[in-house]
């Protein structure tokens, strides 16, 4: 009989170690653990809800002993303390309107700078840890990249040439209005730039002086969003400044609702600076026809390039640009035509991928008079240009027009 009660005894016992979590009696395990969530979104680090049921509903949830752990990694109760995840901390449970719902909330300490994306299942401790209920389901959890000024970058120049009407006196084609825009990108900061989807970021700009004679238009970009801001007539007709301030107001907002302003301001320099024939550069008609005119002329236009835009601001900002230099002449007839020049020319003497203010400082203008047997009255020009790409677009920021003016005169009459 001692015999029979032992066991009954023993019998007992195992049930209710088997079927407590912690050895409470009375605290039945839970037979099911499911995820109603299926996917969540981190956005700029905010936290978020994910939604469970346990069964049976009177099964007493601890913040402390439920978890989000990578979907599909082997789970073994000694190595238990080293697979957790702790980018993922529920801080917060409240129970669902259900019997048996949950509501957690999460939040991570994941580098909110990078795009993440992972699939997990939901862990119940049981036993202080030694075991555990996985759910059967799992969950995706993606990071959006933090929307903030800290990601977003705004390419643009900061100086911007403006084309006058008669940029190239020498082609009657192009006395026409040639627009100069000033192109602003939106971008993440490198290397993150395939990381936002800028389908889903809308953008508005703004000019904060709506008088001013310019109008702003969006365009398609490649790698980000792109507006540009456009002279509708000659701003600097009547106006005797190096540059006119522009300021835009950009306001981007992602899918979210996630709101970045930034207001910008771009300088139109002007683009074509014409230097004066005075004595140096007029010469009579039995000048030219005599001998020895072959010279060499040496400027200093570093100067007129800072008031063109070529400033050290702007070689800092945009080291990685792109410049090339190329130079012309032409001819205005005293019948006023033109032709093309073949007696004078600029020399840059540049180097084509840095360029820096003081290297116009000893520019040569070469005169080749001397090898023409007719040469037209009227004025000539040799012109520098100097043009700068931006690295992005390819579109260019500052067109530097330097010329030279150079006159044919008669001999004065003698009497």
């Amino acid at each position: 009989m001692q015999k029979a009660n032992f066991l009954i005894s023993l019998f007992v016992c195992c049930c209710v170690i088997t079927s407590c979590d912690d050895g409470t009696p009375g605290v039945p395990l839970p037979a099911s653990l499911t995820l109603l969530s299926e996917e969540a979104t981190i956005n700029n680090g905010e936290s978020f809800e994910v939604r469970f049921r346990v069964t049976p509903a009177d099964y007493p949830v601890d913040v402390k002993r439920v978890f989000l752990n990578l979907a599909n990694r082997v789970f073994m109760d000694e190595s238990y303390a080293e697979i957790k995840d702790y980018h993922y901390e529920i801080t917060k449970l409240e129970k669902g309107e259900t019997e048996g719902d949950w509501i957690a909330e999460v939040t991570s300490d994941l580098d909110l700078s990078k795009p993440y994306g992972e699939s997990f299942n939901l862990y119940l401790e049981l036993s202080g840890g030694r075991r555990s209920m996985i759910s059967g389901n799992s969950m995706k959890i993606e990071n959006y990249p933090l929307f903030s000024e800290h990601n977003i970058r705004i390419c643009w120049p900061r100086s911007q040439s403006y084309m006058t009407l008669e940029t190239h006196l020498d082609k009657e084609e192009n006395k026409i209005a040639e627009f100069a825009s000033a192109y602003v990108y939106a971008r993440p900061v490198e290397p993150m730039t395939s990381y936002y989807n800028w389908e889903e970021v809308t953008m508005e700009v703004t000019l904060e002086d709506p008088t001013l004679p310019f109008v702003v238009t969006e365009t398609e970009g490649g790698n980000g969003l792109m507006f540009q801001v456009t002279p509708t007539e000659d701003i600097f007709e009547n106006i005797y400044q190096d540059y006119i301030p522009v300021k835009v107001n950009i306001k981007l907002t992602d899918k979210y609702g996630n709101v970045i302003i930034r207001q910008e301001e771009i300088k139109f320099y002007r683009s074509v600076f014409i230097l004066p024939a005075g004595e140096r550069f007029t010469f009579t008609e039995s000048q030219v026809k005599g001998d020895g005119m072959f010279e060499i002329y040496t400027l200093d236009l570093s100067s007129i390039a800072l008031r063109l835009g070529l400033t050290p601001e702007f070689l800092e900002v945009h080291k990685r640009s792109a410049f090339s230099t190329s130079n012309n002449s032409w001819i205005v007839k005293e019948d006023g035509t033109t032709g093309e020049g073949l007696f004078f020319h600029i020399d840059p003497m540049l180097d084509k991928d840095i360029i820096e203010p003081d290297a116009l400082k000893e520019v040569e203008v070469v005169n080749l008079l001397a090898y023409n047997s007719l040469v037209p009255f009227g004025t000539h020009y040799a012109a520098l240009y100097v043009i700068v790409l931006d690295p992005y677009t390819r579109a260019p920021m500052l067109n530097l027009d330097i010329r030279q003016e150079v006159k044919i005169v008669k001999d004065p009459i003698v009497d």
